[in-house]
């Protein structure tokens, strides 16, 4: 615990378990309900830079798909280039839960997901892309699976303040096992998230991990806190071949 940090008791929900951190308190709360409408819009307006240079990359495109659009052939923002500004702009229905994907000339393709429902316009940091040459150097020296017919997912950890979420753990999936970053690589001794600042545009601090073998198809990520077990947030999200998936997971959704 952090030291401006007091425990939470969260309630009779809680039974028996321990007091949280404030940071974490929120995740045995009830879940915010809300319900989407198609005739509001809230804006969205996200930046995606180079993991190396922490720059815009040339020729970046955008388009803002629903979630069960597989291959995004009817999507709700199309062709969406970065401003002046560098960031991207998207007009989305109120309640978004889709996914983003993210292309540029010479960089892995990716499919950004956010956990938490799109209810209020928001200026928000967004994935750090890599080349395929980059993303040889992390996955060799992170002794990380390469197999090309298998997928990729980073995923950022996000407290209920909105801040870096570390030391927590990521569910196994089937045979995969997670890792984390420490700094700008992947450890090999890490068991739960840390906190980096190399792995963003403004430097600011993040707690990422992932999978690095994964089946096409459709997963359910999970992260819980190692002391009482229980989950901090959970998604579904859909992994490609030759891409990239990047998901940000907030406690509490």
């Amino acid at each position: 615990m952090r030291a401006n940090e007091d425990p939470v008791d969260a309630g009779s929900d809680a039974g028996n378990l321990p007091p949280l951190p404030a940071r974490w308190a929120c995740i045995r709360e009830p879940k915010r309900d809300f319900i989407s409408d198609t005739d509001k819009t809230v804006k969205l307006r996200m930046d995606v830079v180079d993991v190396v240079s922490m720059k815009v990359p040339d020729g970046l495109i955008a388009t803002a798909c629903t979630p069960g659009d597989v291959e995004c052939a009817r999507p709700v923002a199309s062709d969406i280039k970065p401003g002046t500004d560098g960031f991207l702009e998207f007009s989305l229905p109120y309640g978004f839960q889709g996914f983003i994907t993210v292309e540029a000339p010479d960089y892995v393709p990716g499919l950004s997901y956010d956990n938490r429902p799109y209810t209020e316009s928001i200026t928000t940091s967004g994935p750090a892309i890599v080349s395929p040459a980059v993303l040889s150097v992390i996955t060799s020296n992170a002794g990380m699976n390469s197999d090309p017919n298998l997928g990729l997912a980073f995923i950022e950890i996000r407290d209920c303040n909105d801040a870096a979420g570390d030391g927590v753990r990521f569910e196994a999936i089937g045979e995969s096992t997670p890792f984390y970053f420490d700094g700008a690589l992947p450890s090999h001794t890490l068991m739960a998230t840390a906190i980096s600042n190399q792995l963003g545009a403004g430097r600011e601090p993040r707690a990422i991990g992932g999978f690095s073998d994964l089946q096409s198809g459709y997963t359910t990520v999970q992260a819980t806190l190692p002391d009482t077990g229980e989950v901090v947030s959970r998604l579904t999200v859909q992994i490609r071949v030759g891409h990239i998936t990047y998901v940000r997971m907030r406690a509490g959704y």
